[in-house]
C-alpha cells in the first residue's frame, strides 16, 4: 500500500510477478502519474484464465498519463497455456490498472482461434487500424495489420479458451434437492 500518491517518472520501473495464483495489487490512495515503465515476469506456473482481469493497481485517486512502454491493449506476456496479459487502464472502478487473459491469436474476441480470426486478418491487411487494435487484427502493436499479425492467428490455429465451469442456481439445487428427498420417502 501506498499511503499518498505514486509518481513514477524517467527510468522508474513497476514489476510484477504472475505465478499460479493471482498478484496482490498495489493500493495507492490518493493519485499515480505513471510515465516509468510496467514489466511483467511470469513464473513457470503462471496461469490466468480467459476472460479474467488481474487487478495490479488499484488507485483511490486520478490516475494520469500511461507507462511509457505499455499502452492500452498492449499485450505484455503470454502464459504457456495461451493466454495473453492484455493491459487495460479501466480495470476495477475504471480509472486501475490490470491485466486481462485473452487468447493469443483470438483476434475477434470470441474465444477460439480460426476461420472468422483469419477473416478479420485479411480484410484489414496493410490497414493502419490503431496500434493495439486488436479487434482490427493487429496483435503486434505496431498499428499495422500484416505478417506479424498473421503469424500471431496461425501458431494458435485451432486454439479454444477453456470451458468456464457451469454453477447451478440455488433454486436447480433446491428443486434437485426435494426430488431426491421425494424418491427416498417413495421407496420407504
Amino acid at each position: 500500500m501506498i499511503g499518498g500518491s505514486m509518481l513514477l517518472r524517467g527510468l522508474g520501473t513497476i514489476t510484477f510477478l504472475i505465478g499460479d495464483v493471482p498478484p496482490t495489487p498495489v493500493t495507492v490512495d490518493q493519485d499515480a502519474d505513471l510515465i516509468g515503465r510496467l514489466e511483467i515476469e511470469l513464473a513457470p506456473d503462471a496461469d490466468a484464465g480467459f476472460g479474467e482481469t488481474l487487478l495490479l493497481i488499484d488507485i483511490a485517486g486520478a490516475r494520469t498519463n500511461q507507462f511509457n512502454n505499455a499502452h492500452e491493449g498492449f499485450t505484455l506476456a503470454t502464459t504457456a497455456g495461451g493466454i495473453d496479459l492484455v493491459l487495460t487502464y479501466a480495470a476495477g472502478d475504471g480509472n486501475d490498472i490490470g491485466l486481462i487473459g485473452l487468447l493469443a491469436g483470438d483476434v475477434d474476441g470470441d474465444g477460439s482461434v480460426g476461420v472468422e480470426d483469419l477473416d478479420l486478418i485479411l480484410a484489414n491487411w496493410g490497414s493502419f487500424v490503431g496500434a493495439y487494435n486488436r479487434a482490427g487484427g493487429d496483435l503486434s502493436g505496431d498499428g499495422v495489420v500484416g505478417e506479424e499479425d498473421l503469424q500471431g492467428v496461425l501458431e494458435y490455429w485451432g486454439s479454444d479458451a477453456p470451458p468456464t465451469p457451469t454453477i447451478p442456481e440455488p433454486t436447480s439445487l433446491l428443486l434437485f434437492g426435494l426430488g431426491v428427498l421425494a424418491v427416498s420417502r417413495v421407496r420407504r
